[in-house]
């Protein structure tokens, strides 16, 4: 059984790519066909109207595939997200082709292809936003770019004999299960290659720095110098400084040679050679859980993250009623984008913006969608705003704004405050507090099981 994720920008020729390799029997999921199937239009013309619909076949689709192990599928992505091309990965125990191409050719193609004049703007937004653009390399084995990034907690030395700005960090342990499922042996980097230092979180902006690879029987890791002479550089440098024992970095790499192999009981992936790239300072975990705990103080904004996520109806109220009680600040964080700074952590009466599914046994999951559109728009005034500080709005629009660039929508914009206290008070139309007022009254008479008439006659009477 073979199954492969192939992701790319818009235009990087991911379904010609399929086309050519895919044989009769394979599943193939291309948003792009079936949005065609379902509207009739023709080929790359979308309708925000028929994009439920097509989500809907593509998450049967993905549920059958999980109920159908050993069906054979090509799944077709353009997420701008490497943590969403993971888990589409594990999910499906799939091999993931990345096909690299720059901004300028994937614009060449488009407009080569007559597609319509909106697909400039697609490509320019995956560009813009993209956490991987840049980082794809030539094909190494049947075309397929097998571009991985893994994250280390770190222990990090700013190397008080050496020049100032120069550190050693510790980037990967061998010869044990990682959290992908992989193992890598002792000689698996090249000693004393170069590498760059990446900006943080891997934004693929001016390198911060360079170092040089070395490795033993149990570890790897990069002797390094921040670029102190550079903005960038030197305020990477203190940062790195002042987080300290918090510190995690991950690399980029692309597997050179690798096998199937038992490891202690478990069938793994040995990466027996690999390219590294790059090194990068980070502040999440992907996927292993290590910093759930040293965010325990942190107040007001919550740090962005990636999930899954999901475009189900929204109930704000009835998700938090399965949040469980007596939990930590590490669970509560997982639900919503604000703590406010006055409050308990660990009470879940102290966060604002809740934006995750919850399932009856309280586990946290997705990313919803609708609650966060719903979010952003309370912070550019509607349903009379958000009762947070002025400098915490930034930072929630950018918490709820990835997620919707994780689950590929294109999030709204953030008011100014002024912008936002004119749709929230008296406004060009003639809404006032009292409307507002009345409107939220409404929406707590409709929670209750009052239909919106009965609501209405309700308040007349008050």
């Amino acid at each position: 059984m073979a199954r492969f994720v192939v992701a790319g920008a818009p235009c990087s020729g991911k379904s010609s790519y399929v086309r050519e390799r895919a044989e009769a029997g394979e599943l193939i999921w291309d948003y792009d066909d079936v949005h065609q199937a379902l509207s009739g239009l023709r080929s790359h013309e979308h309708l925000d109207s028929i994009r439920p619909f097509v989500l809907a076949a593509r998450d049967a689709i993905f549920s059958d595939l999980d109920a159908h192990s050993q069906q054979p599928a090509w799944i077709i992505t353009s997420t701008r997200n490497w943590r969403k091309i993971e888990q589409l990965k594990n999910r499906f125990a799939a091999e993931v082709v990345f096909l690299d191409v720059s901004r300028e050719e994937a614009h060449r193609r488009c407009t080569a292809d007559a597609r319509p004049e909106a697909w400039h703007g697609y490509i320019d937004n995956w560009f813009d936003e993209s956490d991987i653009a840049g980082f794809g390399q030539p094909a190494k084995r049947k075309g397929v770019s097998a571009m991985r990034r893994k994250i280390f907690r770190a222990p990090f030395v700013l190397k008080a004999d050496g020049a100032e700005g120069s550190f050693s960090a510790v980037f990967a342990t061998l010869n044990v299960k990682d959290h992908d499922g992989d193992v890598t042996p002792p000689g698996a980097f090249e000693e004393g290659q170069e590498v760059i230092v990446e900006p943080w979180n891997h934004s693929w902006n001016l390198p911060v720095g360079k170092g040089v690879v070395h490795q033993d029987e149990e570890k790897a890791w990069v002797e390094g110098a921040f670029f102190l002479d550079t903005e960038v550089g030197l305020s990477h440098y203190k940062t790195v400084k002042n987080m300290g024992g918090l510190q995690e970095w991950s690399y980029t790499f692309d597997v050179l040679e690798s096998s199937e192999g038992n490891f202690e009981g478990d069938r793994v992936r040995f990466l027996r050679k690999m390219d590294v790239v790059g090194v990068s300072p980070v502040t999440r975990g992907a996927g292993v859980d290590t910093r759930t705990t040293s965010i325990k103080t942190q107040k007001g904004v919550v740090g962005v993250h990636s999930t899954e996520t999901t475009d189900a109806a929204w109930d704000g109220p009835a998700s938090e009623a399965r949040l469980r009680g007596e939990e930590t600040a590490a669970y509560y964080r997982k639900m919503y984008a604000w703590l406010d700074p006055e409050g308990d952590p660990d009470t879940k009466s102290a966060y604002k913006f809740p934006h995750h599914a919850v399932d009856g046994e309280g586990n946290i999951g997705e990313a919803n969608m609708r609650a966060c559109s719903a979010g952003i728009g309370a912070l550019n005034g509607g349903r009379g705003g958000a009762a947070i500080p002025e400098a915490d709005r930034a930072g929630v629009h950018k918490h709820l704004a990835k997620h919707m660039m994780d689950g590929e929508m294109e999030p709204p914009e953030l008011k100014t405050v002024d912008e936002a206290r004119g749709d929230g008070g008296k406004s060009s139309r003639g809404i006032g507090p009292e409307v507002v007022r009345a409107e939220i009254e409404i929406i707590e008479f409709e929670a209750a099981g009052f239909d919106t008439p009965m609501s209405t006659s309700a308040l007349n009477q008050r």
